[in-house]
């Protein structure tokens, strides 16, 4: 798709040239967004199931890089090093044949080359997402099923999938590969699901998210939509809204369970999350509108809540959108510096890819969490013997300090007695309150102060 170069982008251009990276940036055609490193560049694929393209902010030029979408948007490295995508290949058939198909692959800008990853049985392979860090892959692989899938040069390609005839799919990775995030299956609805690392190798079955950590996790009801973005620090994970949140994106930590972010407008299909940041200083997302109306998107910050991507950047950050309307945001820098989306260009008369560079907020976790109290630390995380729980009160109260399993049921108390201000450490030696052994499984920790409280999960591994 051409589109002519408007008088605000050759100006723009100029600027740029002049003084550096621009605050706002309208790449020279449509790309379907996908990644921002944390340098600005923009990688993303510029028809849907084309071949991927990146757009470099020091030259302004836009690359084709080969490989294939499938469908999918491009994620990347924090360091724009690496991108997760699709390449052709050859696959056996049933009858000992070979026919053509997509494998999942994964770009390396400085070798110019696009590695096969792996598939499963004889379907094609899908990568849709890449770790910070580019050392792990995640996407889907269709078989029998169509299961999420997981790679890593140590362990190859690793099935995620958690059931027969279920369908499960990755949409984001943190840094380090410790926990991916995507959708399940559950009751014929998709739902959230998360995926941790096995210290002894793999990942641990898939779990849903709860909207509150210790109730119902029995009732479908209690689970969250979606699971798009994970936090680069693994604690934040961001999803789809749906009548169990009353229709709001949200974000979700095992310190605070859901957190709904609220709206925009007062009617839309879809509000989702798109991508947060390392350390959860910023949230990005859209309100999908009925009747392909052009969207409204987003950004969550603790200092302004929910503001329109539109209104933020040109009230809050003073930034000039050369006459366009942004209308999706699709990426996020690892940093914090940079997200990236589409906007509607009246000059062009269709949409445009664009950058836009933001400024430095305070994380939700410092206005979620109480300021009366945390659960600074539980470890080692997984455990075999003994876990401890480091938890820290900033003024004197009556503290009660529990166990409890993924049933919501109390498995032991270990403190409930008033505590002075300070730092506390208790332990958990996997025993339950009558001094039996627990299962091997995942926990929750809860520390409760007066009205305040605060959670965290901890896996117990059995000898």
């Amino acid at each position: 798709m051409k589109t002519k170069v408007t008088a605000a982008l050759f100006l723009s251009a100029l600027l740029s040239l002049a003084f550096g990276q621009s605050c706002f940036d309208l790449l020279p055609t449509y790309m379907d967004v996908g990644g921002v490193s944390n340098e600005g560049i923009v990688f993303g694929p510029i028809e849907y199931e084309g071949t991927f393209y990146l757009w470099n902010p020091d030259t302004g030029k836009v690359t084709n890089i080969g490989g294939f979408s499938g469908g999918s948007r491009a994620q990347c490295s924090a360091d724009g090093n690496y991108i997760a995508g699709a390449t052709y290949t050859e696959f056996p058939s049933p009858q000992g044949q070979r026919h053509r198909g997509l494998e999942m692959a994964r770009y390396n800008i400085s070798t110019g080359v696009w590695t096969p990853l792996g598939f499963l049985g004889q379907g094609s392979s899908f990568a849709t997402a890449i770790s910070s860090d580019g050392n792990t892959v995640g996407g889907y692989a269709i078989g029998v099923n169509c299961d999420a899938v997981a790679w890593n040069e140590s362990e190859g390609i690793i099935n995620l999938g958690i059931a027969a005839n279920q369908y499960t799919a990755v949409c984001d990775i943190s840094h380090d590969g410790s926990v991916i995030v995507g959708i399940q299956f559950v009751d014929n609805r998709i739902r959230s699901a998360v995926w941790r690392k096995n210290p002894a190798g793999g990942y641990f079955p898939a779990e849903p998210i709860l909207l509150n950590l210790v109730e119902g996790p029995d009732d479908p009801n209690y689970i969250l939509g979606n699971a798009l973005a994970v936090s680069g620090d693994g604690v934040w994970i961001g999803g789809i809204g749906d009548e169990e949140t009353s229709e709001q994106p949200w974000i979700w930590s095992e310190a605070t369970g859901g957190i709904l972010l609220g709206s925009l407008c007062d009617t839309y299909n879809t509000p989702c999350v798109n991508g947060i940041d390392f350390h959860g200083n910023k949230v990005i997302g859209v309100f999908q509108l009925p009747n392909n109306a052009p969207g409204v998107p987003f950004i969550w910050t603790q200092e302004n809540g929910m503001q329109n991507l539109n209104d933020y950047a040109t009230q809050t950050l003073g930034v000039d959108l050369l006459g366009t309307t942004l209308t999706g945001v699709n990426a996020i820098s690892d940093n914090g510096k940079y997200i990236a989306g589409i906007a509607y260009d009246p000059n062009s008369g269709g949409e445009r890819a664009f950058r836009l560079q933001i400024g430095d907020t305070s994380t939700p976790e410092d206005v979620l969490l109480s300021a009366i109290l945390s659960l600074s630390r539980v470890y080692p995380n997984p455990f075999t013997e003994d876990a401890k729980i480091e938890c820290r009160l900033k003024e004197a109260s009556q503290v009660k300090l529990s166990i409890y399993n993924q049933r919501g049921q109390l498995v032991k108390q270990l403190v409930s007695e008033g505590k002075m201000a300070g730092t506390h450490t208790a332990n958990w030696d996997g025993r339950d309150a009558k001094g039996r052994k627990v299962s091997s499984g995942i926990y929750f920790v809860r520390l409760i102060a007066g009205k305040e409280s605060s959670q965290k999960k901890l896996i117990y591994m059995a000898e």
